[in-house]
């Protein structure tokens, strides 16, 4: 004999799968509300920097760096030391709006003070032109040159001391000290604020860096070799022996003499002014490397 089913259960049962569906479907359209709230926040139109530019100018995406292919074979073949896990990895900025050149000037005259280098942010923002400015000197310093007539500091006024005991001329270590204020002033940049403002700049700093004629689209490569110059500067030989040639001393050492000249300047400033400079170059690289 069949039983026949309750109504009040058949009831039940009916309702029950009606919850079961209807929770199904509420959790649809959750999941659906935090999907579009995550495609939206991800979307949503970022607020451009302070700049007195239409909201509706284009965002560029900041190039990504590409390798150098006129490295110097010596840059090449020698492995770098590791940077030391010193400072806090740098973030990539948002990219930002693309400015004109003369904008980026006049808002980052604004804003040199952020990296903490006073009174050379103050003497760099109070000339015109500062981005190609900057740009130029890191093409001159990648040459192996020093860019004397660009860089906002002045060459010590005291001329460096020469030891002479008589069967030699070296290098006197208290001419050292004349490099001690413009290696305090440069250790003191804020490295982070640095990389930030570089990467928030970049399109702006690449159309200065091709006016110079370069046909690669990115300054960076360039960046990376000078500070890479700067990190190889060998170790300082305070009894390396000297010659007077016509008004200049040199080395009478082939091997030291024939080093770029800006490494010869790097070993003329001592032994501790040199370590903190290939320091600054190697947190510099890598904060560069780190938001490529």
């Amino acid at each position: 004999m069949t039983t026949q089913p309750d109504d009040s259960a058949a009831q039940e049962h009916v309702t029950a799968n009606r919850r079961s569906r209807l929770g199904i479907g509420l959790s649809l359209v959750g999941m659906a509300l935090l999907i579009g709230a995550l495609i939206w926040g991800f979307t949503v139109d970022k607020p451009a920097p302070s700049v007195d530019m239409p909201p509706s100018a284009p965002v560029s995406e900041a190039p990504a760096a590409v390798t150098n292919p006129s490295a110097s074979d010596t840059i090449e073949s020698v492995v770098l030391p590791e940077r030391e896990p010193d400072l806090p990895p740098v973030t990539a900025p948002e990219p930002t709006i693309e400015l004109t050149l003369a904008e980026a000037n006049t808002q980052l005259a604004e804003r040199l003070s952020e990296l903490q280098i006073a009174p050379i942010d103050e003497q760099f923002a109070s000339k015109p032109n500062a981005i190609e400015r900057g740009v130029a000197i890191a093409d001159i310093l990648r040459q192996g040159e020093v860019p004397y007539k660009l860089l906002p500091v002045a060459r010590p006024k005291q001329k460096f001391p020469f030891a002479d005991n008589g069967l030699a001329v070296t290098m006197d270590p208290a001419g050292f000290a004349r490099y001690d204020g413009l290696t305090n002033t440069l250790s003191s940049l804020d490295v982070n604020t640095t990389i930030t403002l570089f990467r928030e700049y970049q399109s702006t700093i690449e159309q200065a860096w091709q006016a110079l004629g370069y046909t690669d689209n990115s300054v960076e490569p360039a960046l990376l070799e000078a500070l890479e110059l700067i990190m190889l500067t060998p170790d300082i030989q305070v009894d390396a022996r000297l010659l007077k040639d016509e008004a200049n001393w040199i080395y009478e050492d082939e091997s030291l003499e024939k080093l770029p000249a800006l490494q010869k300047q790097i070993m003329r400033m001592g032994p501790e002014n040199a370590e903190r400079l290939k320091a600054l170059a190697r947190d510099l690289r890598g904060g560069l490397l780190d938001t490529q």
